[in-house]
């Protein structure tokens, strides 16, 4: 765990504080609760940097072969 608290760490410094939190969990409620918001955190970036690399991609949409289904004259 420590390595990746480490790395995480590095990587994004304003998780800090939820690393923290989980660290000096004193009960497994707590511990849970801490890991859990360090997981929403992380979940968010994650879908963040996906949803923007999708976005930098060129988009290719397929032949249109008329509206709605109907065939082209």
């Amino acid at each position: 765990m420590l390595c990746l608290s480490d790395s995480i760490r590095h990587e994004d410094p304003s998780l800090q504080p939820l690393l923290s939190a989980v660290e000096s969990a004193h009960s497994r409620t707590e511990l849970i609760l801490a890991a859990w918001q360090v997981a929403r955190v992380l979940a968010v970036h994650l879908v963040e940097a996906v949803l923007a690399e999708r976005a930098r991609r060129a988009l290719s949409w397929p032949p249109l072969s008329g509206v709605w289904g109907v065939p082209a004259q």
